[in-house]
């Protein structure tokens, strides 16, 4: 999957799709044919700063849903693969490997933040309380946004010299 930021005067519109490389049997059937049946938007190639020419605008009037909320199944799974978020490739890789915490110490992480008070349970999600919502907030409020990043968590667990 390929994301396009497009910048026209100060907004930025988000594209995702495929870059077709190699066109195999869609050469002889048509790019639209083969986007139709994989139910995805293939974009052209170009590269980057490249200007692009814009043939066609449709506005989509649509309602964004919210991420569904976590249960301790999916903060579990978020928790082991949390690099896929990370910008720096090489951190990346090392959180794809490891992710945050240990397979021991994962479940004890969540267990401490319902103890503690930062979130509770709803049924079988997980809810952060007014207390964690106001952590998070005095931590963006102060500028020390790293603290809530996954990049410090993973470099604090699994520290590179070891």
């Amino acid at each position: 999957m390929t994301t396009r930021i497009t910048r026209v005067d100060k907004e930025a519109f988000k594209t995702e799709g495929k870059i077709i490389k190699d066109p195999g049997w869609r050469a002889v059937y048509g790019r639209e044919a083969a986007s139709e049946e994989q139910g995805e938007e293939s974009l052209v190639a170009i590269s980057p700063n490249e200007p692009a020419k814009v043939l066609d605008i449709e506005v989509a009037q649509n309602e964004t849903k919210p991420p569904a909320r976590f249960n301790e199944a999916t903060l579990l799974s978020a928790m082991e693969g949390a690099g896929k978020l990370v910008e720096d490739e090489e951190l990346r890789e090392a959180m794809r490997e490891k992710g945050l915490g240990t397979p021991a110490t994962r479940s004890a992480i969540i267990e401490g933040l319902i103890h503690d008070g930062y979130v509770h349970r709803q049924g079988r999600e997980l809810i952060a309380t007014a207390k964690g919502l106001a952590l998070i907030t005095l931590l963006r409020g102060i500028g020390a946004t790293e603290l809530c990043s996954p990049e410090m968590t993973h470099q604090e667990v699994h520290p590179r010299n070891r």
